[in-house]
């Protein structure tokens, strides 16, 4: 296995030198009680679609909501050696997951694209090590993962429940069903012939309307903030969402 991923060790969340200085995250105002972040991939930012993202879903949640946007770029600026991108993206990962549990929120749901999910996955790691009791919700969207490290993400022992959305596109890694996910693969919806970005496109349309071809099963709606506790709990309870499935098509 490639080193660069052996980083991502079993037992306690692993210890990372800093390759960059901690990104302090907002203070939530009183009351938010629930997080949604969402995270962008290698050689992207926040204003390239996730500041849209947050936009759609902070005007769609209650206000126990907090919906915020992790900016890594600096570190994700990588080039086409996209394997670079994934050190940098476990020490981001450690620092979200320790600020998050600094907030005390009951229910988190990270969102993350390509190199990302590495991000999600060690902060989700890291906040249930910390916070035990913390119901966490992983979203991979293009998971940036080789096929023999795929259970390595969103292990049970720290998630509540994950859904994976991919293409078989042109890039190495992102066309791997997640053991430990839903998987959903949306090769057949997408207009571009299969491009690295449709799944947070995709996504991003469910959260606008259930109109969209799948809503009304997948994305948003599975999420608890998206589909109510009546749609969650079908996520975490239905035979039709378990977790290492074959990809439904």
């Amino acid at each position: 296995k490639n080193e660069i991923f052996l980083l991502k060790l079993s037992g306690d969340p692993p210890q990372i030198t800093p390759i960059s200085t901690p990104i302090p995250l907002p203070t939530p105002a009183p009351g938010k009680k629930n997080l949604v972040e969402i995270v962008h991939g290698a050689n992207s930012s926040p204003s390239a679609w996730p500041n849209d993202m947050k936009n759609e879903i902070s005007s769609r949640v209650d206000s126990s909501w907090n919906v915020e946007t992790y900016d890594w770029s600096e570190d994700a600026s990588v080039g086409l050696k996209i394997t670079r991108a994934i050190p940098p993206s476990l020490d981001h990962g450690i620092n979200l997951g320790k600020q998050t549990a600094e907030n005390n929120y009951e229910h988190v749901h990270l969102i993350g694209h390509s190199a990302g999910a590495w991000l999600i996955d060690l902060a989700a790691e890291q906040l249930k090590h910390d916070k035990p009791n913390t119901k966490i919700h992983l979203t991979f969207l293009d998971a940036f993962c080789p096929e023999e490290l795929s259970k390595d993400l969103a292990e049970e022992k720290y998630t509540t429940w994950s859904d994976n959305y991919y293409v078989k596109d042109m890039l190495l890694f992102t066309q791997t069903n997640l053991p430990n996910s839903h998987n959903v693969n949306l090769n057949n919806l997408d207009p571009e012939f299969n491009s690295h970005s449709f799944p947070h496109e995709w996504y991003f349309d469910t959260i606008i309307s259930l109109m969209t071809i799948g809503a009304d099963k997948y994305g948003f709606i599975r999420s608890l903030e998206g589909g109510g506790i009546d749609e969650w709990g079908r996520s975490l309870t239905s035979s039709e969402f378990r977790r290492g499935n074959k990809a439904v098509n």
